[in-house]
């Protein structure tokens, strides 16, 4: 059997993503940094403490500040995070990364049901409610930020922020 191509009869999927790392604020690096601090403190605390005054269970106590140590990290990768845009045929998608290991669907929306696009300011927006606000931008202080307001059929008036490049943008306009 030959495959025969007819101008027009082979519709291409529409598919373009992009991802942003949000940047962190000062205020969250010092808070990183104290989470960082506390969690080496205490676990120093507990071996100290097992070698002062418990030599016998050192071993549990040695344990007890890996749990610490454990957990700090953890806490302090999940706090690292990224947003993804993408965009399929008439489907646009905002998802979050948690540590470049987890995904965490946050909107999802048919382009045609958006009912207003725009350069986001945030004096354009106040006093306004929304059933649901999205912000998906690594830095808002950054040019090139756009907002999307749309009636989702279960999250209601959703707001969602977001900095695409080019071809999302594109990708929006041709669905």
């Amino acid at each position: 059997s030959e495959f025969m191509y007819k101008e027009g009869s082979i519709k291409l999927d529409i598919f373009n993503e992009q991802i942003i790392k949000k940047t962190k604020s000062p205020l969250e690096l010092l808070l990183l940094m104290l989470l960082y601090v506390v969690g080496l403190t205490v676990g120093m605390l507990l071996i100290f403490f097992g070698l002062t005054f418990a030599p016998t269970f050192i071993f549990t106590f040695i344990i007890l500040a890996g749990v610490v140590f454990y957990f700090t990290i953890k806490i302090g990768t999940n706090l690292n995070f990224e947003f993804e845009y993408s965009v399929t045929n008439n489907l646009f998608d905002v998802d979050k990364i948690i540590a470049k290991s987890r995904r965490k669907r946050l909107v999802s929306m048919d382009v045609k049901s958006i009912d207003d696009v725009g350069v986001y300011s945030s004096e354009k927006f106040k006093g306004r409610s929304f059933d649901l606000t999205v912000n998906a931008v690594g830095n808002l202080n950054q040019d090139g930020i756009i907002y999307i307001v749309t009636r989702h059929p279960t999250k209601g008036k959703t707001l969602v922020i977001f900095q695409p490049n080019e071809k999302i943008v594109d990708a929006l306009k041709k669905s």
